[in-house]
């Protein structure tokens, strides 16, 4: 492999504007200081809005559904000789083991990210535990995203693992002066005197938006909740919000191409998970110097030893989350900074450390 680039393909499901697809884009400039060149292969239904800045971001896509499964494992192992890929990273759950299988067939080194604390139980548990010591044993590397997902894969599945905590764009993501702060607020109408809390998060039951719908319904009238993202929940939660009576208090914003600005018009950010892989959202505002309200919950709790300025909620339920913010609101900024946080999830360490699990070096 000497004399030229290290070859690495990425497996992802449909290319989104997700927590793991966010983080790689970030890393598409940086890759050839370490002598690596990066493609994308998208598994799901449908390429995906996300490909066009993995693009810009350096990476080639590609898409190769992963149904009909026949289809998609005839066509991956000449794919992948054809290509001649050095490793194979793979992002996805589904099949993995039969994935990553067939790219040890071709000779590459696989790496195997995991990016939540999946909950498998039952036939399905002892299914994924004897996958796990199968791979490991042929010699694929598993990756955590936090401590708390490696803890899950040991207790859940007897799953060793390498841990290399998620990051975020820490030059993209800073604090606003008092002039962003005014243009934020003021392109999204956000009134004086209101305030706002944000979440950037897709629409899914795990990230507990019908909790922060109830909760608005114990917090005073001038608590306006900036809801960015989508998903499959969408239009449950805006009825949930509308069954409550606190549609009018909260902004469904859609997807956003870049959550700075609603960041910077924003007193607080706001996460009432059941469970994350490690929030990635919570941490691009963390370290913009905004505060947050967080449930203290797997993948965000992990959060705590770098001493942010959080609002920890003690459960996932309404009146908790309302406690929470309460005591933000009552009690003002809450104790921490940042610095801790921005210096850990700098993507220049992530990138030094995959570049060295790519060449076998950790």
């Amino acid at each position: 492999m000497s004399g030229r680039p290290l070859r690495v393909l990425h497996l992802l499901d449909v290319l989104r504007y997700s927590g793991a697809e966010t983080a790689f884009r970030v890393l598409g400039p940086m890759w050839a200081a370490h002598g690596i060149t990066c493609d994308v292969l998208a598994t799901g239904p449908e390429l995906g809005e996300y490909a066009a800045p993995m693009a810009r971001a350096g990476y080639r896509t590609g898409h190769l559904p992963l149904d009909p499964a026949a289809v998609f494992f005839r066509r991956l192992r000449p794919f992948l000789r054809r290509e001649g890929y050095d490793v194979v990273h793979t992002h996805v759950e589904r099949a993995n083991a039969y994935i990553d299988a067939v790219a040890l067939s071709t000779g590459a080194r696989v790496v195997q990210h995991v990016h939540q604390s999946f909950t498998f139980d039952g036939l399905l548990r002892v299914e994924r535990t004897l996958q796990r010591a199968a791979l490991r044993a042929a010699g694929v590397t598993f990756v955590a995203v936090s401590e708390d997902v490696a803890a899950n894969e040991r207790r859940r599945f007897a799953n060793r693992t390498t841990t290399i905590e998620n990051w975020v764009d820490v030059d993209h993501y800073t604090p606003p002066s008092a002039a962003d702060r005014r243009r934020a607020r003021a392109a999204l109408d956000v009134p004086d005197g209101t305030v706002a809390l944000v979440t950037v998060a897709n629409c899914h039951d795990f990230k507990n938006h019908v909790g922060l719908i109830e909760a608005l319904t114990h917090l005073p009238l001038d608590v306006l909740w900036l809801h960015g993202g989508e998903g499959p929940l969408t239009a449950a939660e805006q009825q949930a919000a509308a069954a409550h009576g606190v549609a009018d208090r909260i902004r469904f914003l859609g997807r956003l191409a870049d959550p700075l600005p609603a960041l910077h018009a924003a007193d607080a950010y706001i996460s009432p998970s059941f469970h994350e892989g490690m929030t990635i959202s919570a941490m691009e505002a963390l370290v913009t110097d905004l505060p947050a309200v967080l449930t203290d919950t797997p993948g965000q709790s992990v959060l705590r030893r770098y001493g942010p300025p959080v609002s920890w909620a003690d459960g996932t339920d309404a009146v908790a989350i309302a406690a929470a913010v309460r005591r933000l609101l009552e009690g003002g900024r809450p104790d921490g900074d940042a610095a801790a946080l921005r210096a850990a999830v700098d993507p220049r360490r992530a990138v030094a450390q995959l570049a060295g699990l790519y060449r076998g070096e950790t």
